[in-house]
């Protein structure tokens, strides 16, 4: 006799349960819906932006040149300044000209208005530049600048190659009038110099004007740092756009922030946990987001080399770069070796009592093994 059918059809068989082996998997078929990013980059950027523009005093322009001396460039962005960027500014100049009553050109100056002698003269925007004033301040201190150092080397480069040239046609010029015997191609070359010499000469007539933000210092400074270091960054310029080592910079800086303001005994996990956040939200970049990607080498920059000062960030431990092609090679005995020469400098630059000669020749043993 045939075995009888179950109630659910074929045989007896038991139904396959968990607790035999079977899976468990479920594929989830409900609609899809939009979800919200978990790091919103536009929303926060956007935040930031307002928070700025709420600190905007007004617009002025300064003589870039004369007042070379008086900038104080570094404060919240210490980029090291990049030939190669100078040279494209210095290449846009040539071929376009200068336009620098401007937005997007113009460059921030971070003061209290306090200091400003002409504040009441200061125009909202770049409208209408004839009628945007001189800047005015009452004393002779340093002026803050959020960004710009490239533009004012560019603007430098540029005139010296303008005098040069202007030079030139000069000499060209001398030549030919002390000639005996005057041809009319002489002439000709002779009138052309002239010519050139009054080009020149408009190019380099306030050439150092140059449109200024003014940002109120202390509304811009009220919640920290953070709308004083987002105005310092030149992602929206077109003529200079930030380098992978000025991202890599700015997320090390807020990593020390981290690690400066927390506990000691927990400062190295949360600078740490930190960096992770910071990566997760960071832009698409393969070869950042390698270097971001080793937490130890990432953590000790930013802890240990970044304090010892500005004049760092020219060596290859901040290049994008070198870092990424570096890290399979030994990275690891590299910022062991590293740390012990941090050590040793922090040694020799302490107040405190200076180590005996024994315990000196000790230490230098021991970086030696």
């Amino acid at each position: 006799m045939p075995p009888r059918k179950s109630k659910g059809g074929g045989t007896g068989a038991k139904k396959t349960t968990v607790d035999e082996g079977g899976s468990v998997l479920h594929m989830n078929n409900r609609p899809i819906e939009a979800l919200a990013p978990k790091t919103d980059i536009a929303k926060e950027t956007q935040k930031l932006d307002t928070q700025v523009a709420k600190c905007k005093a007004g617009v002025a322009w300064v003589n870039l040149l004369e007042i070379a001396k008086r900038l104080k460039f570094g404060v919240y962005n210490d980029r090291p300044e990049n030939d190669a960027e100078t040279n494209k500014l210095v290449g846009c100049f040539e071929a376009n000209g200068i336009v620098s009553m401007k937005d997007v050109a113009a460059i921030p100056l971070i003061l209290k208005m306090s200091r400003l002698r002409n504040v009441d003269s200061l125009k909202l925007n770049f409208d209408e530049p004839e009628e945007v004033v001189q800047l005015e301040l009452n004393d002779d201190k340093a002026i803050v600048v959020a960004s710009g150092q490239h533009r004012l080397a560019a603007l430098r480069k540029y005139k010296q190659s303008l005098l040069d040239e202007y030079s030139l046609f000069e000499k060209k010029r001398e030549k030919i009038r002390a000639l005996k015997q005057v041809s009319q191609e002489h002439v000709a070359i002779y009138n052309e110099c002239h010519e050139e010499m009054g080009r020149l000469k408009g190019l380099l007539h306030d050439i150092g004007k140059w449109g200024v933000i003014i940002y109120d210092e202390e509304k811009l400074l009220a919640k920290g740092t953070a709308a004083a270091n987002h105005l310092s960054r030149n992602n929206t310029l077109h003529e200079y756009k930030e380098t992978e080592e000025e991202v890599l910079i700015t997320i090390f800086k807020k990593i020390k922030s981290v690690y400066d303001s927390s506990p000691v005994d927990k400062r190295d996990q949360l600078a740490l946990e930190h960096l992770r956040e910071v990566r997760t939200a960071q832009e698409k970049n393969a070869r950042l987001h390698r270097v971001l990607h080793h937490d130890a080498m990432c953590v000790f920059l930013a802890t240990r080399i970044l304090p010892l000062g500005p004049h760092f960030r020219h060596r290859r431990e901040f290049s994008v770069n070198w870092l990424a092609k570096s890290i399979d090679v030994c990275m690891g005995v590299y910022v062991s070796w590293a740390t012990m020469r941090v050590s040793a400098l922090k040694r020799l630059s302490s107040k405190a009592e200076f180590p005996s000669s024994a315990e000196t020749s000790t230490l230098i043993g021991s970086f030696q093994k």
